[in-house]
């Protein structure tokens, strides 16, 4: 018997270690409609399948959700504002946004046909919550997001450059005690070596549903200066 993708989307979402409101459900599945139309003319994924996409792309980034910063906070612009890095087609930034309506969210690409994209996206699903920037990360700067000093941030990649280029992308944005996550799909990526200037403060195998393949969340917190 085939299952409908959508159904598998439903079911795979029941598995995630959080509850997903009906709305949340509908916002999911007109994201991967979104990427599987655009894609077909422009380069937004590779992944042509619909049930790959719910697979790798949606759930794969829903993941991460469980270790992300607080968000409870009363007031929006008190929150841990999370800047997605070489967000490419909104991953994993698009689907934690529709968990996270209440946290704003930057999601940066240097790709304007991408960006092109996810402002459609963002329209037809009424994300409020999202900033996009058209921009190399490393060319990008707190003011042009409106960030204070003491503005709490938290910087997320998904298989966006090699380790040590992303620190140096990084390298002025990240305060003392202010976190990186890395999604990876090794673990060996990762060692003290590899990071000076970064304590690796958590680090677990990822689980998503119906994926076989090796994924992986590395959190590394900046040292005091």
């Amino acid at each position: 018997m085939t299952i409908d993708w959508y159904d598998k989307l439903r079911h795979d979402l029941a598995l995630l270690p959080y509850s997903v409101a009906d709305e949340q459900v509908a916002q999911l599945k007109a994201f991967v409609e979104l990427l599987n139309k655009w894609s077909s003319r422009i380069n937004i994924t590779a992944i042509k399948e619909l049930e790959e996409i719910v697979t790798k792309h949606i759930l794969d980034s829903l993941s991460v959700r469980s270790f992300l910063p607080a968000v409870d906070l009363p007031a929006l612009e008190s929150k841990c504002v999370m800047i997605d890095m070489g967000t490419g087609g909104g991953l994993p930034g698009i689907p934690l946004a529709i968990m996270e309506r209440n946290r704003p969210w930057v999601l940066v690409d240097s790709n304007a046909k991408k960006i092109q994209f996810l402002r459609h996206v963002c329209a037809q699903l009424r994300l409020d919550n999202v900033v996009l920037k058209h921009q190399r990360i490393e060319q990008l700067t707190r003011a042009e997001l409106n960030l204070t000093e003491n503005t709490e941030l938290a910087l997320i990649s998904r298989a966006f450059a090699p380790l040590q280029k992303m620190l140096q992308y990084v390298e002025g944005w990240l305060r003392p005690g202010q976190l990186l996550y890395l999604m990876l799909g090794k673990t060996n990526l990762v060692n003290e070596q590899e990071h000076p200037g970064y304590q690796c403060i958590h680090s677990e195998a990822l689980i998503v549903p119906g994926l076989a393949a090796s994924r992986h969340l590395c959190i590394l917190k900046k040292d005091a200066e």
